[in-house]
């Protein structure tokens, strides 16, 4: 206004005012060299006055948006711009919240959507999406999926049912049919298996089921396991765990329910009801599990040593009730060999004893019911030779037996086994007999 030569403005690379006075500025004949500035607007404004100001310049708009509804925003034109926007909707298209948010670098506020709808494909990009906040407590409906159809598959769901807190719907496709139990499997290896120990149990269903699913199965030993999918899909697995006095030659499912307070759905809300039993894919027809809560009864009663081959015979009953396949099973994984102490002079912890481990076992086999035969290592042999006051040395030597050396191959633990003191008898019944003399002083 001070001159009549227009103003060269080339320099300004940003420019800050009212919606009043930028289009005033932009307007004016007397101001050149403008037109790729950002601009930034000193007051909350609208969307038509958003466009306005877009227009004037390339460069980036940062401005307040008066907060709206999506329908409001739709108008909005350009893109890069920063502006501050807050969607006043409750209900909001996930296609539509995503359009809004390209149009901006400032992440759109949607804290006030309380349910969004979309396909699995829209969700996924605005859930994914930095440029959005707000989210993640509403109510979400996938309309259409990547299945077959447009069919919602259980990926679609669980990789949605993550995005949020609230319930999630699937209205996408078409499904009346309830799902059904097709198998019961387990994980758990094929194997004999004592107290205490877990088994898996799985349900493989007709169709995907909604996270959370379950029901109650009740296994031949007449436990119950409640068996729940953890996510969206075809699978349910509970664990079992054996306990005293249970007993199965090959454990199988008997019967299953929905129980007070459990559901199983799949993604369309349909739920199951048929409990009929799958025919040739029960748990017996797909596993071989064996369940044995019976701890062995076994007992030592005396032990004898080859000092020459390191092999340790225990005399006792009831061996066979570790259940070794045969003579040549070597079981000796099934001892707890920390309760087996060699007691040097036969004084219990006065003199340093020998204790075990499996590492110095080469075998142990049940020879037949009354006879336990366990080979020792060369290196544990020699090292028990070498031990102070081995064998007559110092004073009669014992074996310690605590009860709990024995299990059976199910994992139960005897308890008759224990036996302290046992007198050893040796294999080497020859005496000694001078076989030399001589000297180690020089011939003079």
């Amino acid at each position: 206004a001070k001159t009549t030569v227009a103003v060269n403005a080339s320099a300004a690379t940003s420019v800050t005012g009212s919606v009043s006075e930028l289009t005033t500025l932009y307007a004016a004949s007397d101001i050149s060299g403008l037109g790729n500035e950002a601009i930034s607007v000193s007051e909350t404004i609208s969307v038509a006055n958003a466009n306005t100001i877009s227009g004037l310049t390339t460069g980036v708009v940062t401005s307040n948006l008066t907060s709206g509804n999506l329908a409001s925003f739709s108008a909005l034109s350009g893109t890069g711009n920063a502006y501050t926007i807050t969607v006043t909707d409750t209900s909001v298209s996930a296609s539509a919240l995503s359009a809004l948010a390209a149009k901006t670098t400032v992440a759109v506020n949607a804290s006030a959507a309380t349910s969004v709808t979309g396909s699995a494909a829209d969700l996924i990009a605005l859930y994914t999406a930095s440029d959005i906040s707000g989210l993640g407590n509403e109510n979400i409906t996938i309309s259409s999926g990547s299945g077959s159809s447009n069919s919602v598959t259980a990926t679609d769901y669980n990789t949605v049912f993550a995005y949020t807190t609230g319930s999630l719907t699937v209205t996408g496709g078409s499904d009346a049919t309830a799902p059904t139990v097709s198998s019961f499997t387990s994980t758990t290896s094929d194997a004999s298996y004592g107290v205490d120990s877990p088994i898996n149990i799985t349900a493989t269903m007709s169709e995907a089921v909604v996270a959370g699913s379950k029901f109650t199965v009740t296994l031949g030993t007449n436990d119950t396991v409640v068996l729940t999918a953890a996510s969206a899909g075809t699978t349910l697995s509970g664990t079992y765990t054996v306990s005293t006095g249970d007993s199965s030659a090959d454990l199988n499912v008997s019967s299953f329910e929905v129980a007070s307070g459990q559901s199983i759905t799949d993604i369309y809300g349909n739920a199951m009801t048929s409990t009929t039993l799958p025919s040739g894919n029960n748990l017996a027809d797909n596993s071989a599990l064996v369940v044995d809560a019976a701890p062995p009864t076994s007992t030592i009663t005396s032990v004898a040593y080859n000092v020459s081959t390191g092999v340790l015979t225990f005399t006792g009953s009831n061996f066979d009730g570790i259940g070794a396949a045969s003579a040549s099973t070597d079981i000796k994984g099934y001892l707890d060999w920390t309760k087996l102490s060699w007691d040097i002079n036969g004084d219990n912890t006065t003199t340093s004893n020998v204790s075990f481990a499996q590492s110095n076992i080469t075998s142990a086999f049940v020879t037949n019911a009354s006879t336990l035969t366990v080979t020792l290592t060369s290196d544990a042999k020699n090292a028990l030779a070498a031990k102070s006051g081995f064998g007559a040395a110092g004073g009669t030597d014992t074996i310690d037996v605590t009860a709990g050396f024995i299990k059976d191959i199910s994992g139960n633990v005897a308890t008759t086994d224990g036996k302290a003191n046992a007198a050893i008898t040796y294999s080497d019944a020859t005496a000694p007999t001078v076989s030399s003399f001589t000297s180690t002083t020089s011939d003079a």
